[in-house]
């Protein structure tokens, strides 16, 4: 199977190797590097949302630790909305992902240099 980067890299290689065993590869690529493309924004903004939840999180306690406790109770509202945004994040992540495998479990391995060109396993 190939792997996602694999096809970022080598896709115009890919699909020209494909070409030989008549599988037109270049829609399907397209699409999974695509996908993929979302799926790293995707995991980019958790991880942000992670280190800003981090962040607040050592911030309430240092209010705590003040006696600021009305403010220390607005970050924690605020800690909420972010643990459910990053929630709905990794589920978007788990469904681009999953479609990402789906699709790449449909690419046939890609042949040796030196396999010729066919339109099946006795041409090549």
């Amino acid at each position: 199977m190939l792997s996602i980067k694999a096809i970022r890299e080598e896709k115009e290689k890919i699909v020209k190797k494909l070409a030989i065993k008549n599988f037109k590869a270049e829609e399907l690529l397209t699409e999974i590097i695509e996908l993929d493309s979302l799926r790293r924004k995707v995991q980019f903004e958790k991880d942000e949302n992670q280190a800003k939840l981090k962040d607040i999180s050592k911030e309430i306690g240092k209010l705590f630790a003040t006696g600021d406790k009305t403010k220390a109770d607005e970050l924690k509202n605020e800690t909420a909305s972010i643990k459910e945004n990053i929630k709905k994040l990794e589920e978007e992540f788990s469904r681009l992902d999953e479609s990402i495998q789906s699709k790449i479990v449909n690419i046939p391995n890609v042949p040796h240099e030196s396999v010729p060109p066919g339109k099946g396993e006795d041409d090549n």
